[in-house]
């Protein structure tokens, strides 16, 4: 996911669909989730 557009990154995650936890760590914010990629792709 680090490597799409924000645009297709938004089309992954649907505004009226939450994030599932599978582990202690998953990230189920969309906000956090698109800085943890932004970090990434520095």
């Amino acid at each position: 996911m680090a490597w799409l557009t924000d645009d297709e990154v938004d089309a992954l995650l649907p505004d009226d669909q939450q994030l599932q936890r599978f582990t202690d760590t998953t990230i189920t914010d969309k906000f956090k989730l698109k800085q943890a990629l932004a970090e990434i792709r520095v």
